[in-house]
């Protein structure tokens, strides 16, 4: 991206607030610069790809599910969490203590936790837009990083160590 030319980066990461505002209808017009072929594309993919503001919100109900997700993985003993703590227990790695871990999936929880009541409840809608990408991009790192929150701390939950659940509260 850094090597980009301007008008090109300006297209494909500006969004929001940062957003170039387009001149009212009514307002006076000025000859738009032949762009070539390439950004024009650009620009009417990019325009035509928008999510509208209320999507946003989408990225704190998918950070606060998988929180709760991991928090009924975690005191479950689920699966999903023990697939990951044997692969990890097997690759022997230094991990996080199970405190670090509380510490880390809390600060995921209350965070997604505020960014929900807000968006419900403080938040006005504007016009405001993002390319679909961006916000995939958005959805995908509150997925991973919720997984990361365990992946540390996993091998403290190796099966061969008892209920996990039990060690969160050992922990907190």
């Amino acid at each position: 991206m850094a090597v980009m030319p301007r008008d090109a980066k300006d297209l494909l990461l500006d969004y929001g607030a940062r957003k170039a505002q387009k001149p009212a209808a009514d307002g006076p017009r000025q000859k738009v610069p032949d762009r070539g072929w390439l950004l024009s594309l650009v620009d009417t993919i990019t325009s035509w790809t928008q999510v509208p503001h209320s999507w946003f919100s989408a990225f704190y109900v998918v950070s606060l599910a998988c929180s709760v997700f991991w928090l009924v993985q975690y005191f479950g003993d689920s699966a999903v969490l023990r697939s990951i703590a044997s692969t990890q227990a097997a690759a022997q790695q230094l991990s996080a203590t199970s405190g670090q871990v509380a510490l880390g999936w809390s600060m995921m929880f209350l965070q997604g936790a505020r960014r929900v009541y807000e968006q419900w409840t403080i938040i006005r809608p504007s016009k405001s837009t993002m390319w679909v990408v961006h916000w995939l991009l958005g959805l995908l790192f509150y997925l991973t990083i919720s997984v990361s929150v365990w992946v540390e701390g996993s091998r403290m939950t190796s099966p061969r160590r008892g209920n996990i659940g039990r060690k969160l509260l050992t922990a907190a």
